[in-house]
């Protein structure tokens, strides 16, 4: 596994930009203190983000669009990553923090 950066879930998502992410409101968030967060499975959510290439389910090996892999050394923990967004006037959610969380993070 030469070349592969071995890191754990917090490492990976610690600046894993989801600036560009957006949820209708028929998305649950959940609210946390004076703040919402729509929350994802962190397996799901690197399955539906387009810059994220599975390489190995099994092993937890991932591709990043410019071409760095990651071995996720507890892949087969089961994390929920937080996003903080506040409702539209457009029946959806924007992206107020541009970066994923773990629980963590915002407790």
């Amino acid at each position: 596994m030469e070349g592969i950066k071995k890191v754990t879930w917090k490492q990976f998502f610690n600046n894993f930009d989801v600036s560009g992410y957006a949820f209708a409101d028929c998305i649950q968030a959940e609210e946390i203190g004076t703040s919402k967060y729509v929350i994802l499975n962190a397996h799901d959510m690197l399955i539906a983000d387009w810059r994220i290439d599975i390489i190995s389910s099994e092993e937890g090996i991932i591709r990043d669009r410019d071409g760095t892999q990651y071995k996720i050394i507890d892949w087969n923990e089961e994390p929920l990553i937080y996003i903080e967004v506040e409702p539209t006037d457009w029946y959806s959610y924007k992206v107020v923090y541009p970066y994923a969380l773990l629980r963590d993070d915002i407790l």
